[in-house]
């Protein structure tokens, strides 16, 4: 079971933060990331939803390992409690639940609003998360499944986005909002109960940077949580509408 161990394959000592293979990881990935969408532009909409579906089986699959790992190790290791397991609670995996709605739903505001989420708010936590290493070599499980998982999450909305398959508007922010509000308040509840830090609307003690003087007033913290993520989405509608104006012209 090596590969569940930050053990480096090529017998390296860590700390593995942006060593040679993580960097030349990156560059190679994002470069990826821009010309995959550009070759998609011309293929029909049924090919982009498969290639969508298979990316997004692909997260499924790589979450059920680690989590499934995770639950065995601990259980194994006699840790016992729900607050004690690491679970797919996290602003991320929100894309694991809400691909099957932009891929299946009848629903044509649910479709958009689920889109526009991943396409705003996942799209900036695919980008972080990707460009910030974990302390696991990136040739070892946690570590692979970090890139690529948040990879992922990059990869989907460049694709949704650069092919046409959705076009933000201004007005989409209402079911962003919405679709966060959704699911952020039973992990809220789940955070007050087991004192956790999921989607970082508790204290956020899992953030890089301390914010515990704002977030020992809770009200005022869940408002500023409320309004950060809007602006992350409102930023990246911007961009998009921005991008289509610029070439539309340009064409």
């Amino acid at each position: 079971m090596d590969f569940f161990t930050a053990q480096d394959w090529f017998g390296r000592p860590g700390p593995f933060a942006y060593n040679t293979d993580y960097i030349i990881f990156i560059i190679l990935s994002t470069a990826f990331a821009f010309i995959f969408p550009i070759l998609l532009r011309k293929a029909e909409k049924k090919t982009t939803k498969a290639t969508l579906t298979v990316l997004w089986l692909v997260a499924v699959v790589l979450d059920i390992v680690k989590y499934g790992y995770g639950l065995i190790t601990n259980l194994s290791n006699g840790v016992q409690g729900i607050g004690n397991y690491d679970i797919p609670l996290w602003t991320c995996s929100m894309f694991l639940y809400l691909m099957p709605f932009v891929l299946f739903s009848k629903n044509e505001k649910v479709a958009r609003a689920c889109s526009a989420f991943i396409c705003t708010i996942s799209f900036f936590a695919g980008m972080v998360n990707f460009a910030i290493p974990c302390d696991d070599s990136l040739f070892s499980f946690y570590g692979m499944h970090k890139t690529v998982y948040h990879y992922i999450l990059m990869l989907v909305p460049a694709i949704m986005l650069g092919t046409g398959y959705i076009k933000l508007r201004a007005k989409d922010i209402a079911g962003i909002m919405i679709v966060f509000t959704v699911f952020a308040i039973p992990v809220y509840v789940f955070n007050t109960m087991y004192q956790q830090d999921y989607m970082f609307t508790y204290d956020g003690s899992w953030l890089p940077i301390d914010v515990s003087s704002v977030s020992a007033n809770k009200p005022l913290y869940v408002l500023l949580c409320l309004v950060v993520y809007a602006l992350i989405a409102m930023l990246f509608i911007g961009i998009d509408v921005g991008v289509r104006r610029m070439f539309k012209k340009k064409s």
